[in-house]
Protein backbone atom coordinates (compact mmCIF):
# COMPACT_ATOMS: atom_id res chain seq x y z
CA UNK A 1 0.00 0.00 0.00
CA UNK A 2 1.79 3.59 -0.99
CA UNK A 3 1.17 6.87 -0.76
CA UNK A 4 0.94 9.23 -3.64
CA UNK A 5 3.75 11.43 -4.12
CA UNK A 6 1.95 14.31 -2.40
CA UNK A 7 1.57 12.47 1.06
CA UNK A 8 5.14 11.26 0.61
CA UNK A 9 6.15 15.12 0.37
CA UNK A 10 3.96 15.56 3.37
CA UNK A 11 5.78 13.60 5.50
CA UNK A 12 9.28 14.83 4.84
CA UNK A 13 9.84 17.89 7.08
CA UNK A 14 10.99 17.14 10.28
CA UNK A 15 9.45 16.94 13.76
CA UNK A 16 8.71 20.14 15.61
CA UNK A 17 12.18 21.40 16.81
CA UNK A 18 13.38 19.52 20.14
CA UNK A 19 16.48 20.61 22.76
CA UNK A 20 18.80 18.68 21.43
CA UNK A 21 22.61 18.19 23.02
CA UNK A 22 25.53 20.51 21.68
CA UNK A 23 27.40 17.03 20.62
CA UNK A 24 26.35 16.36 17.14
CA UNK A 25 24.89 19.54 16.34
CA UNK A 26 27.11 20.36 12.94
CA UNK A 27 26.10 16.76 11.59
CA UNK A 28 22.48 16.97 12.74
CA UNK A 29 22.00 20.79 11.16
CA UNK A 30 23.37 18.77 7.93
CA UNK A 31 21.62 15.88 7.90
CA UNK A 32 18.53 18.20 7.80
CA UNK A 33 20.20 20.52 5.38
CA UNK A 34 20.12 17.20 3.03
CA UNK A 35 16.60 16.67 3.80
CA UNK A 36 15.35 20.18 3.09
CA UNK A 37 17.05 19.66 -0.24
CA UNK A 38 15.45 16.36 -0.86
CA UNK A 39 18.18 13.77 -0.21
CA UNK A 40 16.44 11.46 2.12
CA UNK A 41 19.41 8.96 1.52
CA UNK A 42 22.68 11.00 1.83
CA UNK A 43 20.34 12.65 5.32
CA UNK A 44 20.03 9.13 6.45
CA UNK A 45 24.03 8.39 6.21
CA UNK A 46 24.41 11.53 8.99
CA UNK A 47 21.79 10.22 11.26
CA UNK A 48 22.81 6.61 11.00
CA UNK A 49 26.30 7.49 11.86
CA UNK A 50 25.47 9.80 15.10
CA UNK A 51 22.70 6.47 16.18
CA UNK A 52 25.96 4.46 15.94
CA UNK A 53 27.61 6.05 18.81
CA UNK A 54 24.70 7.73 20.04
CA UNK A 55 21.44 5.25 19.72
CA UNK A 56 19.10 7.32 22.13
CA UNK A 57 20.14 10.76 20.54
CA UNK A 58 16.72 12.25 19.69
CA UNK A 59 17.40 14.54 16.75
CA UNK A 60 18.90 11.97 14.98
CA UNK A 61 16.17 9.31 15.53
CA UNK A 62 14.02 12.17 14.29
CA UNK A 63 15.97 12.79 11.35
CA UNK A 64 16.67 8.81 10.20
CA UNK A 65 12.83 8.09 11.13
CA UNK A 66 11.81 10.81 8.68
CA UNK A 67 14.73 9.71 6.32
CA UNK A 68 13.63 6.03 6.36
CA UNK A 69 9.78 7.47 5.77
CA UNK A 70 10.47 9.54 2.84
CA UNK A 71 12.78 6.44 1.32
CA UNK A 72 9.45 4.13 2.05
CA UNK A 73 11.57 1.94 4.20
CA UNK A 74 8.65 1.95 7.06
CA UNK A 75 9.69 -1.42 8.76
CA UNK A 76 12.77 0.32 9.58
CA UNK A 77 11.23 3.78 10.21
CA UNK A 78 9.23 1.93 12.59
CA UNK A 79 11.70 0.47 14.77
CA UNK A 80 13.13 4.17 15.03
CA UNK A 81 9.53 5.51 15.85
CA UNK A 82 8.77 3.10 19.13
CA UNK A 83 12.60 4.22 20.40
CA UNK A 84 11.62 7.67 19.90
CA UNK A 85 7.96 7.29 21.75
CA UNK A 86 9.43 6.32 24.71
CA UNK A 87 11.70 8.99 24.94
CA UNK A 88 8.83 11.46 23.76
CA UNK A 89 5.68 10.38 24.71
CA UNK A 90 4.02 13.47 23.98
CA UNK A 91 5.26 14.51 21.10
CA UNK A 92 2.71 14.45 18.47
CA UNK A 93 4.62 14.13 15.65
CA UNK A 94 6.02 11.16 16.82
CA UNK A 95 2.21 9.66 16.55
CA UNK A 96 1.89 10.98 13.22
CA UNK A 97 5.10 9.45 11.40
CA UNK A 98 4.38 6.43 13.41
CA UNK A 99 0.86 6.11 12.33
CA UNK A 100 2.13 6.52 8.51
CA UNK A 101 3.95 3.81 9.07
CA UNK A 102 1.66 1.53 10.53
CA UNK A 103 -0.71 2.51 7.95
CA UNK A 104 1.72 1.67 5.20
CA UNK A 105 2.57 -1.44 6.48
CA UNK A 106 -1.21 -2.06 6.86
CA UNK A 107 -1.88 -2.26 10.66
CA UNK A 108 -4.93 0.15 10.04
CA UNK A 109 -6.19 -0.20 13.46
CA UNK A 110 -2.87 0.73 15.10
CA UNK A 111 -2.62 3.23 12.73
CA UNK A 112 -5.64 4.95 13.54
CA UNK A 113 -5.15 5.07 16.93
CA UNK A 114 -1.70 6.62 16.26
CA UNK A 115 -3.20 9.52 13.99
CA UNK A 116 -5.91 10.31 16.29
CA UNK A 117 -3.79 10.59 19.35
CA UNK A 118 -1.30 13.00 16.86
CA UNK A 119 -4.45 15.19 16.03
CA UNK A 120 -5.75 15.21 19.91
CA UNK A 121 -2.14 16.56 20.84
CA UNK A 122 -1.87 18.74 17.85
CA UNK A 123 -5.11 19.55 16.09
CA UNK A 124 -3.45 21.47 13.35
CA UNK A 125 -0.79 18.72 12.44
CA UNK A 126 -2.14 18.80 8.86
CA UNK A 127 -0.44 15.62 7.44
CA UNK A 128 -1.81 13.61 10.49
CA UNK A 129 -5.82 14.71 9.07
CA UNK A 130 -4.19 13.75 5.29
CA UNK A 131 -3.27 10.28 6.31
CA UNK A 132 -6.04 9.40 8.79
CA UNK A 133 -8.49 10.17 6.18
CA UNK A 134 -6.80 8.11 4.00
CA UNK A 135 -6.97 5.38 6.57
CA UNK A 136 -10.36 5.81 6.56
CA UNK A 137 -11.35 5.58 3.00
CA UNK A 138 -9.53 2.80 2.57
CA UNK A 139 -11.33 1.15 5.44
CA UNK A 140 -14.61 2.24 3.50
CA UNK A 141 -15.53 4.87 5.86
CA UNK A 142 -15.62 8.03 3.84
CA UNK A 143 -18.00 9.76 5.82
CA UNK A 144 -15.84 9.70 8.78
CA UNK A 145 -13.10 11.19 6.15
CA UNK A 146 -15.17 13.58 5.35
CA UNK A 147 -15.71 14.56 9.20
CA UNK A 148 -12.29 14.28 10.19
CA UNK A 149 -10.84 16.29 6.94
CA UNK A 150 -13.51 19.26 7.44
CA UNK A 151 -11.61 19.73 10.63
CA UNK A 152 -8.56 19.37 9.00
CA UNK A 153 -9.39 22.43 6.98
CA UNK A 154 -10.74 24.35 9.77
CA UNK A 155 -7.27 24.04 11.44
CA UNK A 156 -5.62 24.38 8.06
CA UNK A 157 -7.30 26.34 5.65
CA UNK A 158 -4.99 26.84 3.31
CA UNK A 159 -3.45 23.17 3.32
CA UNK A 160 -3.73 22.00 -0.29
CA UNK A 161 -3.39 18.19 0.73
CA UNK A 162 -6.33 18.37 3.34
CA UNK A 163 -8.18 19.70 0.40
CA UNK A 164 -7.28 17.14 -2.42
CA UNK A 165 -8.29 14.05 0.27
CA UNK A 166 -11.53 15.99 1.44
CA UNK A 167 -12.68 16.08 -2.61
CA UNK A 168 -11.81 12.35 -2.70
CA UNK A 169 -13.72 11.79 0.17
CA UNK A 170 -16.73 14.02 -1.22
CA UNK A 171 -16.73 12.14 -4.29
CA UNK A 172 -16.39 9.06 -2.54
CA UNK A 173 -19.48 9.78 -0.63
CA UNK A 174 -21.55 11.45 -3.66
CA UNK A 175 -20.86 14.55 -2.79
CA UNK A 176 -19.86 15.70 -6.72
CA UNK A 177 -20.14 19.88 -5.86
CA UNK A 178 -18.71 20.04 -2.90
CA UNK A 179 -15.80 17.47 -4.47
CA UNK A 180 -15.24 19.66 -7.06
CA UNK A 181 -15.34 22.69 -5.11
CA UNK A 182 -12.80 20.85 -2.81
CA UNK A 183 -10.47 19.42 -5.66
CA UNK A 184 -10.53 22.86 -7.77
CA UNK A 185 -9.10 24.66 -4.89
CA UNK A 186 -6.55 22.45 -4.06
CA UNK A 187 -5.58 22.55 -7.49
CA UNK A 188 -5.53 26.43 -7.12
CA UNK A 189 -3.15 25.79 -4.30
CA UNK A 190 -1.02 22.98 -5.85
CA UNK A 191 -1.62 22.53 -9.66
CA UNK A 192 1.42 19.69 -9.23
CA UNK A 193 -1.19 17.34 -7.01
CA UNK A 194 -1.80 14.74 -9.80
CA UNK A 195 -4.40 12.38 -7.95
CA UNK A 196 -6.63 15.39 -7.06
CA UNK A 197 -6.46 16.49 -10.93
CA UNK A 198 -7.44 12.44 -11.84
CA UNK A 199 -10.29 13.04 -9.21
CA UNK A 200 -11.57 16.03 -10.42
CA UNK A 201 -12.10 13.80 -14.33
CA UNK A 202 -13.64 11.26 -12.36
CA UNK A 203 -16.64 14.02 -10.83
CA UNK A 204 -16.32 15.77 -14.30
CA UNK A 205 -17.23 12.02 -15.99
CA UNK A 206 -19.71 11.13 -13.31
CA UNK A 207 -21.29 14.67 -14.16
CA UNK A 208 -21.69 14.35 -17.59
CA UNK A 209 -18.70 16.69 -18.79
CA UNK A 210 -16.37 14.21 -20.70
CA UNK A 211 -14.35 16.51 -22.88
CA UNK A 212 -13.56 18.04 -19.25
CA UNK A 213 -12.77 14.67 -17.78
CA UNK A 214 -10.31 14.04 -20.63
CA UNK A 215 -8.73 17.38 -20.51
CA UNK A 216 -7.45 16.57 -16.76
CA UNK A 217 -6.51 12.85 -17.05
CA UNK A 218 -3.93 14.08 -20.08
CA UNK A 219 -3.02 16.89 -17.60
CA UNK A 220 -2.53 14.12 -14.92
CA UNK A 221 -0.29 12.33 -17.65
CA UNK A 222 1.60 15.26 -18.84
CA UNK A 223 2.85 15.61 -15.25
CA UNK A 224 3.10 11.80 -14.38
CA UNK A 225 3.17 9.19 -17.23
CA UNK A 226 3.35 6.21 -14.50
CA UNK A 227 -0.52 7.23 -13.61
CA UNK A 228 -1.89 4.09 -14.65
CA UNK A 229 -5.19 5.23 -13.21
CA UNK A 230 -5.22 8.29 -15.55
CA UNK A 231 -4.37 5.47 -19.12
CA UNK A 232 -7.09 3.58 -18.21
CA UNK A 233 -9.49 6.53 -17.97
CA UNK A 234 -8.05 7.82 -21.47
CA UNK A 235 -8.81 4.71 -22.79
CA UNK A 236 -11.99 4.73 -22.37
CA UNK A 237 -12.35 8.26 -23.79
CA UNK A 238 -10.81 7.70 -26.50
CA UNK A 239 -12.60 4.59 -27.72
CA UNK A 240 -14.23 6.56 -31.20
CA UNK A 241 -10.36 7.49 -31.77
CA UNK A 242 -8.89 3.91 -32.12
CA UNK A 243 -5.09 5.00 -32.42
CA UNK A 244 -5.05 6.82 -29.15
CA UNK A 245 -7.14 4.34 -27.36
CA UNK A 246 -4.77 1.62 -28.48
CA UNK A 247 -1.74 3.63 -27.39
CA UNK A 248 -3.24 4.58 -24.32
CA UNK A 249 -4.03 0.67 -23.65
CA UNK A 250 -0.79 -0.02 -24.31
CA UNK A 251 0.60 2.19 -22.20
CA UNK A 252 -1.77 0.90 -19.24
CA UNK A 253 -0.65 -2.59 -19.63
CA UNK A 254 3.10 -1.89 -19.12
CA UNK A 255 2.24 -0.12 -15.82
CA UNK A 256 0.25 -2.77 -15.08
CA UNK A 257 2.99 -5.48 -15.98
CA UNK A 258 5.60 -3.32 -13.49
CA UNK A 259 3.12 -2.86 -10.84
CA UNK A 260 2.98 -7.13 -10.88
CA UNK A 261 6.72 -7.04 -11.44
CA UNK A 262 7.36 -5.14 -8.38
CA UNK A 263 4.94 -6.68 -6.03
CA UNK A 264 6.19 -10.32 -7.37
CA UNK A 265 9.52 -9.35 -6.39
CA UNK A 266 8.92 -7.41 -3.07
CA UNK A 267 7.41 -11.33 -1.89
CA UNK A 268 10.35 -12.89 -3.32
CA UNK A 269 12.64 -9.93 -1.18
CA UNK A 270 10.32 -10.41 2.08
CA UNK A 271 12.14 -14.32 1.72
CA UNK A 272 15.86 -13.42 0.70
CA UNK A 273 16.12 -9.37 2.17
CA UNK A 274 19.88 -9.72 1.57
CA UNK A 275 19.71 -10.38 -1.88
CA UNK A 276 21.57 -7.66 -3.53
CA UNK A 277 20.83 -8.41 -6.95
CA UNK A 278 17.05 -8.94 -6.52
CA UNK A 279 17.14 -5.72 -4.90
CA UNK A 280 18.52 -4.04 -7.89
CA UNK A 281 15.75 -5.29 -9.97
CA UNK A 282 13.31 -3.93 -6.99
CA UNK A 283 15.07 -0.30 -7.74
CA UNK A 284 14.76 -0.89 -11.75
CA UNK A 285 10.98 -1.29 -11.43
CA UNK A 286 10.65 1.73 -9.06
CA UNK A 287 12.30 4.08 -11.40
CA UNK A 288 10.18 2.85 -14.39
CA UNK A 289 7.31 3.68 -11.99
CA UNK A 290 8.61 6.85 -11.30
CA UNK A 291 9.21 6.45 -8.02
CA UNK A 292 12.82 7.16 -7.52
CA UNK A 293 12.99 7.76 -3.43
CA UNK A 294 11.71 4.05 -2.96
CA UNK A 295 14.53 2.85 -5.09
CA UNK A 296 17.08 4.40 -2.97
CA UNK A 297 15.70 2.92 0.06
CA UNK A 298 16.32 -0.31 -1.89
CA UNK A 299 19.11 0.74 -3.10
CA UNK A 300 21.13 1.94 0.38
CA UNK A 301 20.99 -1.96 1.19
CA UNK A 302 22.50 -3.47 -1.42
CA UNK A 303 25.70 -4.86 -0.10
CA UNK A 304 29.31 -4.10 -1.88
CA UNK A 305 29.45 -7.06 -4.50
CA UNK A 306 31.74 -6.08 -7.30
CA UNK A 307 29.44 -7.91 -10.12
CA UNK A 308 26.96 -5.17 -9.67
CA UNK A 309 28.41 -2.15 -8.24
CA UNK A 310 28.65 -0.16 -11.06
CA UNK A 311 25.04 -1.03 -12.09
CA UNK A 312 23.84 -0.03 -8.70
CA UNK A 313 25.96 3.33 -8.51
CA UNK A 314 23.73 3.84 -12.25
CA UNK A 315 20.67 3.27 -10.52
CA UNK A 316 21.53 5.23 -7.37
CA UNK A 317 22.38 8.39 -10.54
CA UNK A 318 19.41 7.86 -12.31
CA UNK A 319 17.48 8.03 -8.73
CA UNK A 320 19.02 11.19 -8.02
CA UNK A 321 18.55 12.73 -11.39
CA UNK A 322 14.94 11.97 -11.01
CA UNK A 323 14.79 13.82 -7.36
CA UNK A 324 17.24 16.89 -9.02
CA UNK A 325 19.77 15.73 -6.99
CA UNK A 326 22.32 16.94 -9.43
CA UNK A 327 25.48 16.53 -7.28
CA UNK A 328 25.04 13.09 -5.71
CA UNK A 329 24.11 12.09 -9.32
CA UNK A 330 27.66 13.08 -10.09
CA UNK A 331 28.99 11.75 -7.63
CA UNK A 332 26.92 7.99 -8.31
CA UNK A 333 27.76 8.47 -12.02
CA UNK A 334 30.97 9.07 -11.64
CA UNK A 335 31.83 6.21 -9.18
CA UNK A 336 29.82 3.75 -11.97
CA UNK A 337 32.22 5.27 -14.64
CA UNK A 338 35.35 4.57 -12.82
CA UNK A 339 34.41 0.86 -12.31
CA UNK A 340 32.76 0.31 -16.36
CA UNK A 341 34.59 2.95 -18.53
CA UNK A 342 33.10 1.20 -21.36
CA UNK A 343 29.61 1.76 -20.44
CA UNK A 344 28.14 4.86 -22.25
CA UNK A 345 25.13 5.45 -20.11
CA UNK A 346 27.16 5.94 -17.55
CA UNK A 347 29.05 8.54 -18.92
CA UNK A 348 25.65 10.07 -20.62
CA UNK A 349 23.87 9.89 -17.06
CA UNK A 350 27.07 11.79 -15.93
CA UNK A 351 26.40 14.35 -18.60
CA UNK A 352 22.85 14.84 -17.57
CA UNK A 353 23.60 15.52 -13.79
CA UNK A 354 26.48 18.13 -14.67
CA UNK A 355 23.78 19.99 -16.61
CA UNK A 356 21.57 20.14 -14.28
CA UNK A 357 24.13 21.43 -11.85
CA UNK A 358 24.78 24.26 -14.35
CA UNK A 359 28.34 22.30 -15.67
CA UNK A 360 27.49 22.82 -19.36
CA UNK A 361 31.36 22.46 -20.30
CA UNK A 362 31.63 19.28 -18.23
CA UNK A 363 28.59 17.60 -19.62
CA UNK A 364 29.60 18.56 -23.06
CA UNK A 365 32.90 16.97 -22.23
CA UNK A 366 30.96 13.50 -20.98
CA UNK A 367 28.83 13.59 -24.52
CA UNK A 368 31.58 13.85 -26.69
CA UNK A 369 33.57 11.34 -25.29
CA UNK A 370 30.78 8.77 -25.59
CA UNK A 371 30.41 9.99 -29.68
CA UNK A 372 34.53 9.87 -29.68
CA UNK A 373 34.06 6.51 -29.03
CA UNK A 374 30.49 5.50 -31.05
CA UNK A 375 29.69 8.02 -33.50
CA UNK A 376 26.47 6.93 -34.04
CA UNK A 377 25.13 6.90 -30.06
CA UNK A 378 21.61 8.83 -31.15
CA UNK A 379 21.40 8.98 -27.29
CA UNK A 380 24.55 11.32 -26.97
CA UNK A 381 23.85 13.26 -30.55
CA UNK A 382 20.75 13.82 -29.24
CA UNK A 383 21.99 15.09 -26.15
CA UNK A 384 24.87 16.62 -27.09
CA UNK A 385 22.33 19.15 -29.65
CA UNK A 386 20.11 19.84 -25.93
CA UNK A 387 23.20 21.08 -24.98
CA UNK A 388 24.86 23.44 -27.83
CA UNK A 389 21.11 24.87 -28.04
CA UNK A 390 20.64 25.93 -24.09
CA UNK A 391 21.83 29.61 -23.34
CA UNK A 392 24.14 29.41 -20.33
CA UNK A 393 22.14 30.54 -17.75
CA UNK A 394 19.43 27.48 -18.64
CA UNK A 395 21.69 24.85 -18.85
CA UNK A 396 20.75 23.52 -15.01
CA UNK A 397 19.28 24.39 -11.54
CA UNK A 398 22.42 24.66 -9.71
CA UNK A 399 24.53 22.02 -7.50
CA UNK A 400 23.25 20.90 -4.12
Amino acid sequence: MRLPLLLAAAVAPLFAPLQSPEEFAPQVAGGRARLERDDPAGALTVFLAILQRRPEHVPALQGASTSFLALGRFEEALALLERLARLRPQQPEVFHHRGYALYSLGRMSEAEADLRKSLQLRSDLAAASVVLGKLLRASRRAGEAVEVLRKGREASPSHAGILAELGDALAESGEDAGAEEALRESLRLDPAIADARFRLGIVFQRTGRGAEALAEWEKVVEQRPAHRGAWYQIARARSGDPGRSREAVERFRTLSALEEKREHLEKRLRGNPEGGALRLEVAEVLLALEEPRAALGHLLLVGNDPSFADRALGLCGRAYLETSSFDEAARAFEGARSLAPDRPEHRLGLARAHRGAGRADAARAEVEGVLAGDPGNAEAAALLGELRRAPPAATGKGGR
